[in-house]
């Protein structure tokens, strides 16, 4: 794949990869549909002692 040079920082070069602009789009996509909440929330729930309330995620105007 191809990564580009965004900056340095302290000699550092700071890359992006081309993967990232083509997938980050699908994923805010879908998590900001709300769709797929309880997949995501089970998917943290297998990883933290605490669960999520998916009921409080779905409400408000901007879920």
């Amino acid at each position: 794949m191809r990564n580009y040079t965004i900056t340095t920082v302290w000699g550092i070069p700071i890359r992006i990869n081309i993967s990232l602009i083509v997938f980050l789009p699908v994923l805010t996509w879908l998590i900001g549909s709300g769709e797929q909440i309880e997949v995501y929330a089970g998917i943290i729930d297998s990883f933290s002692a605490a669960t999520l309330d998916v009921a409080a995620l779905q409400t408000g105007l901007a879920p």
